[in-house]
């Protein structure tokens, strides 16, 4: 059996023509496959080639797909004002989201809002109408997601994300301290 060949974080870099620091994210998001034998990253060539066939998309976060959901739902309500249709949706995500811990949500919420950053900065060009409509179709999947995950939290009375940090540090200490 033949060892697949390995290339540099630097190497895996350039070949998808992103930086390293978008690499490193697209490893920790689970975008970009690669290991990590010693103090640097490892990437299977193969890993590159699914990226650039599309074969692979941003990691999917959430326990269903959202925008299946969103189909789902939209099918339900029928003709609705957008008030409507997004309450009718709101309610569902927060359901969906019912067993999820408040730092569960956070997690997801980090991990989406960093995917959604690095989609952004890919797919902003100079001439407008010239993204790849690929990425532009990523963007809207993860915001939708993003948005999904922060009606959870706010549905738990946490509206601010710094005000979520600040109970989940507290409740640590009580934890630490009983």
């Amino acid at each position: 059996m033949r060892k697949e060949e390995r290339v540099t974080l630097q190497e895996a870099a350039e070949a998808l023509g992103i930086s390293e620091q978008t690499a490193r994210r697209w490893i920790k998001a689970g975008k970009l496959k690669a290991r990590k034998p010693g103090l640097r990253y490892l990437i299977p060539e193969s890993a590159i080639e699914e990226l650039l066939e599309g074969v692979e998309g941003p990691k999917v976060l959430l326990p269903f797909d959202v925008l299946e959901v969103n189909r789902r739902i939209m099918a339900q309500v029928g003709e609705v004002t957008g008030k409507e249709l997004r309450g009718a949706l709101d309610a569902e995500y927060e359901s969906r989201f019912e067993d999820f811990s408040l730092e569960e949500l956070l997690e997801m919420e980090d991990r989406l809002m960093e995917q959604y950053r690095d989609l952004k900065m890919e797919s902003n060009t100079p001439e407008i109408g010239q993204a790849d409509p690929s990425l532009l179709r990523a963007t809207a999947r993860v915001s939708e997601e993003l948005r999904a995950v922060m009606v959870a939290r706010v549905a738990r009375g946490v509206p601010f994300r710094t005000e979520a940090l600040k109970r989940a540090r507290e409740r640590s200490r009580d934890e630490v301290q009983t």
